[in-house]
C-alpha cells in the first residue's frame, strides 16, 4: 500500500485542491457486495466527525481499504468550490452525456459512478453561493434530461443541530478515482477514460467563474421537454453554446471573442428569448469566452470520424453512417487487440495463432491468450480466455463485429516459430535447426 501512495502523492495535491470541501466531516464507504441484477455497489457508509486526514486522501487513490467521500458545502456554510449532479442510472451512455453537456454549453465533467451511473462535476474558480450552484444544477440536470436527481452540496446552508447546538455537516457524495489507474470512477473527455492526471487538467482547465451560472435552459419539466436547445436556454448559454461551437471548428481566440461580442450586441428575440432584456456586460461576455477557451471545447484533430471501428470507455465500438448522421454501437465490455501474429513451422506446414491482450472497461487487465487463428472471428474464444465479466452485446453480427475491429485496430508484431530441427532454408541461405537457435 505504501507504494501505492507515494505513486500518486504528486497528483494528490491538485486532486485535493479540486475538492475543496467541509473540514468538520468526511465520509467513508466499503464496498462488501454487488447487486447482481442492478449493478448497484453495496457496503458500509460512515459519517466521521472530523476532517479527512492526509492518509484517507492517499488511500482513496491507492484503493483501500475504503473510499473518500467530501462534503461540498464549505466550512462558511453557505458556499461551495464544486458541485456534483449525481444521476443514479447504471445503464447511462456516458459518452452521450458528454456530447449532451457539449451541445447545451454546460462546463461539467462527467465521470463514472462506483455503481455505473454518472456524476457530473462542477469546478469553481473562487467560492460561490451554494444556493445559486444548487440553482444552476439543478436546471441544468433537467436540460440534461435527468429532473429531479440527486445535487450536490444537498444543502445550501448548514444547519444547526437544535438538541446538540452543533452544525450538521451535510451530505457527502463519494470521490472519484478510488484506486486511481485501476478506477472504475473514471472521467471520460470525448469518450475516452481519462487516467487520473489527465482527469485533473481536465477539470482544471474546465473551472469557471461565478457568471456560468447564470446560464440557463428554460422551459424544461419532468414531462415537457420540447424544443430546439436554442429555444430553452438563457443568454448566457447561448452564446456560451456559439462559442463552444467555434472553438470546436478550430476558429482562432481573437475571432471568437470579436464574434461573441458582437452576436451579443446584434441578437434578438428570435435568437434567444432571453434577449428581449437586452445583450449581457462586457464583463459577462469575457466569461463565456474564457470558460469557452477551456481544454474540452478544443477541436478534434485524430480522424477518428472515418474509423469504421473505435475504442471508447474501456469499450470497442462500431461507428456508421446514416440517414440522421453517426451511429456509434457499442460491442463488448472490453477493448482488445492482436499483440503477435504468430505463425508455427513445422517443416511440413504452417499453423497460425494470434497472441491477444486485453482489458475489461473497468480498467482491468486481462490475462493475455493464444487464440488460434481459425478460432479468432468466432470469438467464442473469449469466455474460455477471459471468463463470464468479459462479454460481447447480443446481436446477429455482433461477434463478427468485434473480432473485425480488433483486427481493424491492432498493429501486430509478426513472428515466425520453427517447430522442426534439421536443415531449413530461410530466404537464400541454409540453416540447420536445433533446438536452442540455428547455424
Amino acid at each position: 500500500m505504501s507504494s501505492l501512495i507515494s505513486e500518486h502523492r504528486e497528483q494528490l495535491t491538485h486532486f485535493q485542491s479540486l475538492f475543496q470541501s467541509y473540514t468538520g466531516a468526511h465520509g467513508t464507504f466499503q464496498i462488501t457486495a454487488t447487486n447482481a441484477e442492478t449493478g448497484k455497489k453495496n457496503g458500509m457508509a460512515k459519517t466521521i466527525s472530523r476532517g479527512a486526514p492526509l492518509l484517507a486522501w492517499e488511500e482513496h487513490l491507492a484503493g483501500g481499504p475504503k473510499g473518500l467521500g467530501a462534503i461540498p458545502l464549505l466550512d462558511d456554510g453557505v458556499s461551495a468550490q464544486w458541485a456534483a449532479i449525481d444521476i443514479d442510472d447504471n445503464q447511462i451512455d456516458h459518452t452521450y452525456l458528454e456530447e449532451k453537456m457539449v451541445e447545451l454549453g454546460l462546463p461539467l465533467v462527467v465521470c463514472r459512478s462506483k455503481s455505473g451511473g454518472a456524476h457530473c462535476y462542477l469546478f469553481l474558480e473562487n467560492p460561490c453561493p451554494a444556493k445559486d450552484v444548487v440553482d444552476a444544477l439543478k436546471n441544468w440536470a433537467a436540460a440534461l434530461g435527468y429532473p429531479g436527481v440527486e445535487i450536490f452540496p444537498k444543502q445550501t446552508r448548514r444547519e444547526l443541530d437544535p438538541e446538540t447546538g452543533k452544525p450538521r455537516p451535510g451530505n457527502w457524495i463519494n470521490l472519484p478515482y478510488f484506486r486511481a489507474e485501476k478506477t472504475e470512477r473514471y472521467g471520460v473527455f470525448r469518450g475516452e477514460r481519462l487516467p487520473l492526471r489527465e482527469f485533473i487538467d481536465l477539470a482544471e482547465g474546465s473551472r469557471v467563474e461565478q457568471e456560468a451560472l447564470r446560464t440557463r435552459h428554460n422551459g424544461f419539466t419532468p414531462t415537457e421537454q420540447a424544443g430546439s436547445p436554442k429555444s430553452r436556454e438563457g443568454r448566457n448559454g447561448y452564446l456560451f453554446s456559439r462559442a463552444c461551437s467555434m472553438r470546436k471548428s478550430d476558429m482562432p481566440e481573437s475571432e471568437i471573442r470579436e464574434a461573441i461580442i458582437a452576436i451579443n450586441q446584434c441578437a434578438d428575440q428570435k435568437s434567444c428569448a432571453n434577449f428581449s432584456l437586452g445583450p449581457l456586460s462586457d464583463e459577462e461576455v469575457a466569461g463565456i469566452c474564457k470558460s469557452a477557451m477551456g481544454k474540452r471545447y478544443a477541436p478534434i484533430r485524430d480522424g477518428s470520424v472515418d474509423q469504421p471501428y473505435f475504442k471508447s470507455e474501456g469499450q470497442l465500438w462500431k461507428r456508421e453512417s446514416t440517414a440522421r448522421g453517426w451511429r456509434d454501437t457499442p460491442l463488448s465490455n472490453f477493448t482488445a487487440e492482436i499483440d503477435e501474429d504468430i505463425c508455427r513451422d513445422d517443416g511440413a506446414g504452417e499453423f497460425r495463432e494470434y497472441q491477444v491482450k486485453g482489458r475489461l472497461f473497468s480498467g482491468e487487465a486481462l490475462k493475455t491468450t493464444v487464440v488460434q487463428a481459425g478460432r479468432f472471428n468466432s470469438m467464442n474464444w473469449v469466455p474460455d480466455a477471459w471468463g463470464a465479466r468479459a462479454s460481447l452485446k447480443v446481436g446477429m453480427t455482433s461477434h463478427q463485429q468485434a473480432a473485425a475491429a480488433i483486427q481493424y485496430l491492432s498493429r501486430p508484431v509478426q513472428r515466425r516459430i520453427y517447430t522442426h530441427s534439421g536443415w531449413r532454408q530461410v530466404g537464400d541461405f541454409w540453416f540447420f535447426l536445433h533446438c536452442v537457435g540455428a547455424i
